[in-house]
């Protein structure tokens, strides 16, 4: 192997390093897709937004605060999810691991639990918890 051959080499192997450190970084800032929703700048995320994902067709309010692992997106194709956005009002919290999916309208001051999987609408101040969610109020012990 000639001088200007192992040179190429280095290089592309440099070059392969380096578009994998950026790969790692994007990753690690939770930048995954190529989908970019309008999201309102009083919007929090905790821990930097790792792995969040937000479709387009979602509509956030202000002051929501999103925990990492949590999924907002559409149903495509799937009974009548086809014609409405999904709507998170003002002041939700919503938990990590939880999942929102189709068309659904979360009001004002609700919580989504930790690995929530909400499939309906949730009402003003309340809790959705478990997987497909159930609604309670927030002063609400839940059931055993």
């Amino acid at each position: 192997m000639g001088f200007s051959s192992h040179m190429k080499h280095l290089m592309k192997k440099e070059f392969r390093q380096i578009k994998l450190m950026i790969r790692f970084k994007d990753f690690r800032l939770g930048l995954m897709s190529d989908i970019t929703p309008v999201l309102p700048k009083s919007t929090i995320f905790s821990h930097h937004g790792m792995n969040v994902v937000i479709g387009r067709d979602v509509k956030l309010g202000k002051n929501v605060k999103i925990y990492h692992n949590v999924t907002i997106g559409n149903r495509r194709g799937i009974g009548k999810d086809k014609a409405r956005d999904i709507i998170i009002g003002n002041n939700v919290t919503i938990y990590t691991g939880a999942t929102i999916l189709g068309n659904v309208k979360i009001g004002d001051n609700a919580v989504i639990a930790a690995h929530s999987l909400v499939l309906s609408d949730v009402p003003p101040n309340m809790v959705a918890m478990g997987a497909p969610a159930h609604v309670i109020a927030k002063d609400e012990k839940p059931q055993k």
